[in-house]
């Protein structure tokens, strides 16, 4: 049996307390099915149909759960839709930031979707925004994947010396963000990234433009409730 993951059990528990009518509803009935499936009693068959009847009831809390199931089993085709679904419903933050930051990951990776790092940025940087550190270390992956050969090629760096400059800005001040963040941050910067931003932090300082990626993420953490500075 597979564990349901943390995230999900402190999704749904948080909003129990103070939920009220449809969505205490909603909310018991989908604590119901994963208490079910985490005791054993329910094998992931039924939890995958109890939670499929329990979505098409319009139970977003269970559709939210099950696209993140369907989404660990690499069924993106089927994750991809439930995800939007719940997104267009007004979710709470918890799970907005959760699913903001699966389709961030869809569309960076190109799981079951044409890969497109413009809309990855765009989810990544909602679920960032309400404290998920992960989507803040994958936004500034992202950025260090566009500069990544451009200072050791001088005269491809001449040629396009403000566009990779900035990035390396953004870059370098995501990571800041990201480390700031007190949420567990699942996605660590591999050893050729950690070169990397050791490198770019010294070509900040040469180009006088370290307290321009400094400012830029207090910016940044300033607009994230749960950013330390």
């Amino acid at each position: 049996m597979k564990k349901i993951s943390l995230s999900i059990l402190v999704f749904v528990f948080s909003f129990n307390v103070s939920a009220i009518g449809k969505f205490r509803t909603d909310l018991n009935e989908s604590v119901s099915i994963i208490l079910s499936y985490e005791s054993g009693k329910i094998t992931d068959k039924i939890y995958e149909q109890k939670l499929t009847e329990c979505s098409n009831k319009e139970n977003m809390e269970c559709t939210g759960i099950l696209a993140e199931y369907y989404l660990k089993k690499k069924s993106y085709n089927v994750a991809y839709p439930l995800l939007l679904k719940v997104l267009k419903n007004k979710p709470s933050n918890i799970s907005k930031e959760h699913l903001s930051y699966d389709l961030g990951r869809m569309f960076h990776y190109g799981w079951g979707v044409l890969q497109n790092e413009n809309k990855a940025l765009h989810y990544l940087r909602i679920a960032a925004k309400l404290g998920n550190g992960s989507s803040a270390m994958l936004i500034a992956s992202i950025y260090f994947d566009q500069c990544k050969d451009v200072i050791s090629d001088v005269a491809y760096y001449s040629k396009h010396k403000k566009e990779f400059d900035q990035n390396i800005i953004r870059a370098y001040a995501w990571y800041k963000v990201a480390k700031s963040l007190p949420k567990n941050v699942k996605i660590k910067p591999t050893k050729n990234e950690v070169v990397l931003i050791d490198r770019s932090k010294i070509h900040l300082m040469s180009i006088s433009k370290l307290e321009e990626a400094n400012k830029l993420a207090s910016n940044i953490c300033s607009g994230i409730p749960t950013c330390r500075q």
